[in-house]
């Protein structure tokens, strides 16, 4: 790890651990986090940024899970990365995302001197704190970015298991051309639900480091018969099984970060974020097997991050989804393709991290 990396992450880490203490205080999390201008690591300096290496921001997404950050910072990541592209002002507002279902896009119409879109974006993150929202839609065979203000659309708010907001958005309105820019092919639809899925295999990896930490820590805490329960061979074995599966949902989601600018990203990403939601379903299974009763309660800590990998496991794709996506891809290949296909996605993926 180069100096200056270790200093992002040392300091974002300071943020993040003080701001772990008041976790349901969204505000207060957004406003230190964007004093400190995390929101703006992936846009180039033209635009105000300060344009970090992928790896780099995607590694402070990690640590946001891990601490279990309020503030949307993922979200707002890849936001201004969008509003740069198109050319669009960086306001220091509050940006997300949201996606449309990957089988029902949104329908984008040039009418006169306006544009008219209609659709849906189910469970978009964090609206109701967002002062734009910024989503792909495509027309004439060009991808474009639509500026949506929070307050002019039809919204039906929720949450998801975490408590944190998930907006249903109906779009049935008239855009200015301000409000739809034009992005480069490479950047559609299906490229912003693939981002998404792999902010959500950093955060899952990240969450699923300090879940092992205090399941470790409260096994050589907690006394029975006279003795530690992690001097059990049980339990053991249960907590090597816990590290395992922290391990490979953090190999996971390293892979993802090396396909955001891979070739082959459509794969890596559908075998990252499959493999980290099944890794957390399997960690979290262990977790409260070793904590018992007290898992499950409010008040301690394991039960947030229990209820965020749970969400996070299922947005931008299910285990299923995506497993079901890597087969398409297989059968695609035919017979003779798959040992070609598997043997693509293990090589090296150098250069890719820019």
């Amino acid at each position: 790890m180069d100096d200056s990396r270790s200093l992002l992450l040392d300091t974002a880490g300071r943020l993040f651990a003080e701001l772990r203490e008041t976790p349901d205080d969204a505000d207060a999390a957004w406003q230190r986090v964007a004093e400190l201008g995390l929101p703006l690591a992936l846009v180039d300096e033209a635009h105000g940024g300060f344009d970090l290496p992928v790896a780099d921001a995607l590694a402070v997404v990690r640590l946001a899970g891990q601490y279990a950050l309020a503030a949307p910072l993922g979200e707002a990541l890849l936001a201004n990365r969008l509003l740069a592209e198109a050319g669009a002002d960086i306001a220091e507002g509050r940006p997300t995302l949201a996606v449309a279902d990957p089988h029902s896009p949104l329908t984008l119409n040039r009418e006169g001197d306006r544009w008219r879109v209609h659709g849906r974006l189910p469970a978009a993150p964090w609206v109701e704190h967002a002062e734009v929202v910024v989503t792909i839609a495509r027309h004439d065979r060009q991808n474009r970015l639509l500026l949506l203000d929070p307050d002019s659309l039809a919204a039906t708010p929720g949450t998801n298991l975490a408590d944190q907001p998930r907006t249903d958005l109906t779009l049935d309105l008239d855009l200015d051309n301000h409000r739809v820019r034009e992005l480069p092919e490479t950047l559609g639809a299906e490229w912003l639900f693939e981002s998404g899925a792999l902010l959500r295999c950093q955060e899952i990896a990240g969450a699923l480091a300090t879940v092992l930490d205090m399941t470790v820590q409260y096994a050589s805490e907690r006394v029975q018969f006279g003795k530690p329960i992690a001097r059990q061979q049980a339990i053991q074995q249960q907590l090597a099984v816990l590290a395992t599966q922290a391990a490979i949902a953090a190999g996971a989601a390293d892979m993802a970060v090396d396909a955001f600018h891979d070739p082959r990203r459509h794969a890596l990403i559908a075998a990252a974020k499959a493999r980290c939601g099944e890794a957390a379903g399997q960690a979290l299974a262990i977790a409260h097997q070793v904590h018992g009763a007290i898992g499950i309660t409010r008040e301690y800590r394991l039960n947030l991050y229990s209820r965020r990998l749970w969400s996070w496991r299922d947005e931008f794709g299910s285990e299923r989804y995506w497993q079901a996506r890597l087969g398409e891809q297989v059968l695609a290949r035919g017979a003779d393709g798959l040992w070609p296909f598997i043997t693509e996605l293990g090589g090296g993926t150098e250069g890719a991290r820019q």
